[in-house]
């Protein structure tokens, strides 16, 4: 799902294409459970709740039990009270035309890059000083003063695909009758779960 913006307001000179944000739907379960302790007053029992995704919603919905990590107790399994389910649009930007549109405050843009380049700047920090050679020797030479990562901000990043994303790259590079072989099994393992 995409969306195109028109700004009304500008003389409808600033245009978002589709391309410039991209949006999809992603849907998280709220998970009540009963802790198995009592208000002291009311004697009601006392309700607490996680918030989980659709799919781990699901299967605890189905296991009407819900472990939680307790500090100190280690995972603790409690009932389940309810499971409740919302759908919630979240968006992406494409270019910088779309990011200006989703985040027109430039304080609060500049705050999200920061906090971007600050996590890829760590990890660049943390691989560089943990890659090894084959021989299992670590590559990074230490050197006197800071060690200067500005160049790292614009390199970029092979981002983790989805399995989505990781089907189609594999599929590209299947011959023609590979990709016909998978295609007929797709379609029976979704015949499969239809019925």
């Amino acid at each position: 799902m995409s969306t195109a913006t028109v700004d009304q307001t500008a003389n409808a000179t600033n245009q978002t294409s589709a391309l410039d944000i991209t949006s999809e739907v992603m849907t998280n379960a709220r998970v009540t459970y009963d802790t198995g302790e009592k208000d002291s007053q009311t004697q009601e029992p006392i309700l607490d709740a996680v918030v989980v995704s659709e799919k781990d919603g699901k299967e605890i919905e189905s296991a009407k039990e819900v472990e939680i990590k307790v500090k100190g107790q280690g995972t603790v399994k409690y009932p389940v009270v309810a499971v409740e389910y919302q759908s919630f649009t979240t968006y992406k930007a494409n270019t910088l035309a779309g990011i200006t549109e989703l985040c027109p405050n430039d304080e609060e843009t500049c705050n999200m890059f920061n906090r971007g380049i600050s996590v890829k700047q760590q990890n660049k920090a943390r691989s560089l000083l943990l890659e090894k050679d084959d021989n299992g020797s670590y590559i990074f030479s230490f050197t006197e003063g800071s060690y200067d990562l500005k160049p790292t901000i614009g390199e970029v990043t092979n981002r983790r695909l989805s399995p989505t994303e990781k089907l189609m790259e594999t599929a590209k590079n299947l011959p023609p009758e590979q990709l016909e072989a998978v295609a007929k099994a797709l379609q029976a393992l979704l015949g499969m779960q239809r019925s």
